[in-house]
């Protein structure tokens, strides 16, 4: 068990980079959260904010830590913006598509070069995939559908997933957008549906369909499973998803079934969570070997962790957040 400096108790992890060396997420603070990234060892970094006092979250982190994506909010400009930060540059604002006024940065691929989001009007908001050299390009939405976010990309950025909203019943489809095809409708219609991700070739989408997580693939088709449940990440190759049901989170793959993530560090991987309790589970690596997600001690303090799976399966937890307080690691073979 880690703990690093932070301003508050509260700390989230909501992206882990494909190479599972780097975390994304915020730190609470009085006000609201600040944008940071960590190590997966818990070293922090701040990312901040794009201009003066503000809040934000990292939401996305490319291989290496190199290049991360998110959203904030300053005090000198309260409108979200989508950012793309480097070591070098600091934070940049995405800016919008053409009469629209603030935008949101939620994944990036592993090699930087394509950031995905939304970016949104008062009455309106499309999916956007952004690059250095061409800035923002609309993605479009369903035919019919008048608000829509992206949520996941592909490695090589030809393949975008996410949602789009129909105004006119409040109905939300899963899309699929790809350079061919535009956004397109992939699920069966006559249940609700979202795509929060997708695996590194762009065969593989999950998410939540009805009240059920689901995996799909061309290949396989639609596969739900049985609790109301969401999955919000899956691995590079789309043979383990994860995600989160009323009573927890959990893990899945078409060998071993749904377990909950609680079972699964307990019994597959033999981590002593020593009273931690894992709440929402946000990201899991292209390779399956870390997740990342958040959870309370046994205090009361929610922080975010990073469960690290080498092979042969050892794990280590990490939780962030606490102010002065010493790391502890702890290591289960």
């Amino acid at each position: 068990m880690l703990t690093v400096p932070g301003y508050s108790d509260d700390s989230f992890a909501y992206s882990v980079s494909p190479d599972g060396t780097f975390v994304g997420g915020s730190q609470h603070i009085e006000h609201g959260s600040i944008a940071y990234m960590w190590t997966v060892a818990g070293d922090p970094i701040l990312i901040g904010t794009i201009s003066g006092p503000g809040t934000g979250d990292v939401l996305g982190v490319s291989n290496g830590g190199k290049v991360c994506a998110g959203h904030s909010v300053s005090s000198n400009n309260p409108i979200n913006q989508g950012f793309r930060w480097t070591e070098a540059t600091g934070m940049e604002a995405l800016g919008t598509l053409p009469g629209d006024s603030s935008s949101t940065a939620v994944a990036i691929t592993p090699d930087s070069q394509y950031i995905v989001g939304s970016s949104a009007a008062q009455f309106s908001s499309q999916p956007f995939r952004y690059t250095t050299q061409g800035g923002m390009q609309g993605l479009g939405n369903i035919p019919g559908y008048v608000y829509g976010e992206a949520h996941g990309v592909s490695a090589d950025g030809q393949t975008v997933v996410g949602y789009c909203v129909n105004a006119a019943n409040n109905s939300y489809r899963a899309f699929k957008w790809t350079p061919q095809g535009g956004s397109q409708s992939f699920l069966p219609t006559f249940a609700y549906s979202f795509a929060q991700d997708v695996s590194a070739d762009g065969s593989v989408i999950v998410g939540r369909f009805g009240t059920q997580a689901f995996h799909w693939s061309q290949a396989g088709g639609l596969i739900t499973l049985p609790v109301d449940s969401t999955a919000t990440a899956v691995t590079a190759d789309g043979s383990v998803m994860v995600g989160d049901t009323s009573t927890g989170p959990f893990i899945w793959d078409q060998v071993n079934g749904m377990r909950t993530l609680t079972s699964y560090f307990k019994n597959e991987v033999h981590l002593d969570l020593n009273g931690f309790n894992p709440v929402k589970v946000t990201d899991i690596s292209a390779d399956g070997s870390v997740i990342v997600g958040f959870g309370d001690l046994p205090g009361g303090a929610r922080h975010g962790f990073v469960a690290v799976v080498p092979l042969p399966p050892t794990l280590v937890l990490i939780a962030f957040g606490g102010i002065g307080t010493r790391r502890r690691r702890c290591i289960v073979q």
